[in-house]
């Protein structure tokens, strides 16, 4: 039974606005992952997902916030936010908490 509506805010097309650019912490490819995934969800529950491997995108409909990951010029990685909640800072905070806890 659903205890309340869980249907997203109308979702307009996307359109990967400019931001702020910084490296990434973390290789973006781990939210492509069931557990990595589940994490981020977490993290970032009003957020919905896109991309694979390093190029993720997160986008928070309601809010407008964005975050998306590229590979770096140099190696790593790169990731772009703009909006009001920092959506990679909150999954970069996330998952260090996942690759610490026990393995089932």
């Amino acid at each position: 039974m659903i205890a309340r509506p869980h249907d997203r805010p109308p979702r307009p097309p996307l359109a990967l606005l400019p931001g702020e650019e910084r490296p990434s912490l973390i290789d973006p490819a781990v939210i492509g992952t069931w557990t990595g995934g589940w994490v981020a969800q977490l993290a970032a529950p009003a957020a919905e997902r896109m991309g694979s491997g390093p190029e993720q995108i997160l986008w928070d409909v309601s809010t407008g916030s964005q975050a998306r990951t590229a590979p770096g010029p140099g190696g790593g990685w790169t990731v772009v936010q703009r909006g009001p909640v920092r959506l990679w800072d909150r999954v970069e905070t996330a998952i260090p908490w996942l690759r610490a806890a026990p393995m089932p």
